[in-house]
């Protein structure tokens, strides 16, 4: 029976720990997302309304309602919403029962390397920066991965074929779908269904009660959908399926993107690793009657998520998830493959990661204290300097055929860079989020606050503890400057030029991203 050594299990949660956990407790919170969720929780908390969110104003059907319980709930633990505490239970939790799930599978399939794949994923950027915000994503990833894995484990004969275990495939679909929407339910269908079909073993699914599970999903959608109808009226109906539905995989209500838009990001979304993942897809597309289940299963997982994604209208990077997972195990898979038996050509590929790498830390070094497009690039050169230690070591090894050269060259730099990240973004809450703005809006204590076309804004009232109103019309700021007294605008730096000329002003908070404006009367 696979088991990991004490000491990589404690190496692997330092790692894990390093990358997911400071920053949540020394950042603000972003006002676009995060501090929005948090308002909406508020008014859930203060309200008493389970199955009903509201926005600013307006009732919220973006999102089902579960996870605003579980940031109520922590508050009503913690007396806050902090963002440490929620951001350590609701994502990096997630985050480090996902990496365990590597671990666990990684054992079973990959034993000559079995550190490799949750190394792998813990590292690629993508699962790294969705592992330190607040969003749905990553809570809804770990029970897609759960729902998958469990399936794969049952087709492939290391788990138990019973009604219990198969039913366990469509409960945590159905868990997903609480946290997010319908994301959790179509990526691991469709994975299932395409992986069955290729395999000319579509007659399995009669032997996972896959007419049964699907009635468990529609039961647990109704346990969710009948309240939220009660409480919202008839028009939340149309809100889910047309609006939110409808909308947002044929017409794009938000984030309208090419076809293309996945394909253009990979690279940056999987940055040192990306390289290995493109040779390994070529070689494995390439070769795919001659693949093990495994290798097939997680190809398939991965292919479907990407394409899925960019068939649908509305595209943000954070969509794709779901596909660091078979990512991680087939660039572990390919990277035992050549090392054992093509090392040139290992060396080769690990030396283009291992530059770009190099190449990246030599700008950081470069920009270290400088000021790039009215950005200050922070005091990063010892992370920098760090980094290029590690990639020369690697290079030694590199030379010397040692299979530690992965961890040196292409996991160690993202760990010092995270850490230098952690002693550095304190310096940078007030580009982060409108916390301090709030503050000096509170010291002003003005009878009138406006967000002046920035609509994140609105949500510094978490702080302010009064309304902020939007506005994004001139004429309509005039004619509240006309009637009103004691006014404050929060805006967005780069729309300064956007106040009438004949409005004065002073300017009473300022950095490159934030400002805060007095109206002058």
């Amino acid at each position: 029976m696979f088991k990991l050594k004490k000491s990589e299990l404690i190496f692997l949660f330092i790692v894990s720990l390093i990358i997911f956990v400071p920053l949540f407790f020394l950042r603000d919170y972003t006002p676009k997302n995060e501090l929005k969720y948090i308002n909406i929780a508020n008014d859930m908390y203060h309200n008493g309304r389970l199955f009903t969110l509201i926005d600013n104003g307006n009732i919220y059907t973006d999102k089902p309602p579960f996870f605003f319980w579980f940031m109520n709930i922590i508050r009503w633990f913690s007396g806050s919403y902090g963002l440490g505490y929620i951001g350590l239970f609701l994502t990096a939790v997630p985050a480090i029962l996902t990496v365990a799930v590597a671990i666990y599978l990684n054992g079973k399939y990959n034993k000559e390397n079995h550190m490799l794949m949750p190394l792998i994923l813990v590292t690629t950027p993508l699962f790294l920066i969705s592992g330190i915000c607040i969003r749905m994503d990553m809570f809804m990833g770990l029970w897609i991965v759960l729902s998958l894995i469990v399936f794969f484990q049952i087709y492939d004969g290391k788990m138990c074929l019973n009604r219990v275990n198969s039913y366990m495939i469509y409960i945590f679909m159905g868990m997903g779908l609480f946290i997010k929407g319908g994301a959790a339910l179509i990526v691991p269908l469709l994975t299932i269904l395409v992986f069955l079909v290729i395999e000319k073993e579509l007659k399995f699914l009669k032997k996972i009660y896959f007419l049964e599970g699907i009635g468990i999903i529609i039961f647990m959608f109704l346990l969710w959908l009948i309240p939220a109808v009660i409480a919202n009226g008839k028009e939340f109906l149309s809100d889910i399926f047309i609006k939110q539905t409808v909308g947002r995989t044929i017409k794009a209500i938000a984030h309208d993107r090419p076809f293309y838009y996945y394909i253009i990001l990979l690279p940056g979304l999987y940055f040192q690793w990306f390289i290995l993942l493109f040779a390994a897809l070529g070689h494995y597309i390439k070769n795919y009657r001659n693949l093990d289940n495994y290798e097939k299963f997680m190809l398939i997982w991965f292919v479907v998520t990407i394409v899925f994604f960019s068939i649908i209208k509305s595209k943000l990077w954070l969509y794709i998830l779901p596909s660091a997972f078979p990512a991680a195990a087939l660039i572990s898979l390919y990277i035992v493959k050549i090392f054992k038996e093509n090392r040139k050509k290992f060396k080769i590929i690990l030396s283009f990661s291992m530059l770009m790498f190099f190449i990246s830390a030599l700008l950081l070094l470069f920009l270290s204290g400088k000021a790039v497009k009215g950005y200050l690039v922070g005091n990063v050169w010892i992370g920098a300097l760090l980094i290029i230690i590690s990639l020369i070591f690697s290079g030694i090894l590199l030379i010397n055929n040692k299979k530690s050269v992965i961890i040196f060259s292409l996991v160690i730099p993202i760990v010092i860079f995270m850490l230098n990240l952690a002693f550095l973004v304190k310096d940078y809450n007030g580009l982060i989020g409108i916390k301090d703005i709030s503050n000096e809006i509170l010291k002003l204590n003005p009878s009138k606050i406006i967000s002046y076309d920035f609509s994140s804004g609105v949500y510094a009232k978490y702080y302010i503890n009064k309304e902020v109103e939007y506005l994004d019309n001139e004429k309509m700021l005039k004619d509240l400057v006309n009637k009103e007294n004691n006014i404050v605008l929060i805006m967005e730096t780069k729309d300064l030029k956007k106040i009438p000329l004949d409005i004065k002003y002073t300017i009473f908070y300022n950095n490159s991203v934030y400002s805060g404006i007095k109206i002058i009367k």
